[in-house]
C-alpha cells in the first residue's frame, strides 16, 4: 500500500546515512505541553513507590538484556484535576492524557544505537498508557539483526524494486500500527535530500521483512 507523507521543516537533518554506517543518534529532550498543568522532574524516584515498581517491572520485561542501556532523563507530572477543569475531555482523539509523563535514552553501541529516547505515559496507578516501543518481541538484543544485515538486506530488496540504490538515508522508529521497531530507509526517487521524493520502506529489526511501504516528499521551508 502506498501513501504520500509531506513533510514541512525549516532545515532537514537525516537521522542517519547509511553508506558506510547506520548509527541512531536521536534523542529529543523536550517536553509535551499539557497547558501550564504540569511539574517536570529529573529524578524519577520522586513518583510513587507503586508506581516506580510497576514502571520497572514493565521496562524489564520489554528491554530484556536492554534494560541496562536505558537511562531516565526527565519526566512530568500532571496535575489531572486542574488540567481537565480547563480540557473536560479525557481523550484528545489521539491519546490518554496522563498522569505521567516519562523519558527515558537508549544507548546501546553494540546494536547501533548512540541515542534514542523512549516515552512512557502513564496513568496515576502506573499502568502504561503509552511506550513507543513493543511490550514483547525486543527484549533480546541477541536476537536482533545486525546494522550490517539490515542495511544488506535493505539495498537489496530496493534493487529488486528497480529504485535508485546509490542514495538512501536511512531512520530507526517505532511501528506503532505492527507494534515492531523498524528501520526506515529512504531511496531517493527524484530531487534531493531536502527538496525531493523518496521511495521509503520500514525493515523489522528482527526478522529481516518489509512490513510497510510508502512515499515521503520532503519541502524544506525557510
Amino acid at each position: 500500500m502506498k501513501k504520500l507523507i509531506l513533510i514541512f521543516w525549516g532545515i532537514y537533518l537525516a537521522p542517519a546515512y547509511s553508506q558506510n554506517l547506520m548509527v541512531v543518534d536521536d534523542f529529543k529532550h523536550g517536553l509535551t505541553y499539557y497547558d501550564g498543568f504540569s511539574k517536570t522532574i529529573n529524578t524519577f524516584s520522586l513518583l510513587p513507590e507503586s508506581v516506580v515498581n510497576n514502571v520497572n517491572n514493565y521496562l524489564r520485561l520489554s528491554f530484556g538484556n536492554l534494560t541496562p542501556a536505558l537511562h531516565f532523563s526527565h519526566g512530568q507530572i500532571i496535575d489531572l484535576e486542574n488540567y481537565f477543569k480547563k480540557n473536560p475531555k479525557t481523550y484528545n482523539g489521539k491519546w490518554l492524557v496522563p498522569k505521567y509523563d516519562l523519558d527515558y535514552i537508549l544507548q546501546d553501541s553494540t546494536i547501533g544505537i548512540k541515542a534514542y529516547g523512549i516515552n512512557l505515559r502513564i496513568d496515576q496507578y502506573g499502568q502504561i498508557l503509552y511506550c513507543n516501543w513493543p511490550r514483547v518481541g525486543y527484549s533480546d538484543k541477541n536476537k536482533l539483526k545486525s546494522v550490517w544485515e539490515i542495511e544488506k538486506f535493505a539495498v537489496k530488496a530496493a534493487a529488486k524494486k528497480g529504485l535508485n540504490t546509490s542514495h538512501y538515508v536511512v531512520s530507526f522508529n517505532y511501528n506503532e500500527k505492527h507494534e515492531k521497531m523498524c528501520w526506515e530507509f529512504q531511496f531517493l526517487k527524484e530531487g534531493n535530500d531536502t527538496n525531493g521524493l523518496f521511495n521509503a520502506f520500514e525493515i523489522d529489526w528482527r526478522f529481516l521483512e518489509i512490513i510497510d511501504e510508502y512515499e515521503v516528499k520532503k519541502q524544506t521551508v525557510y
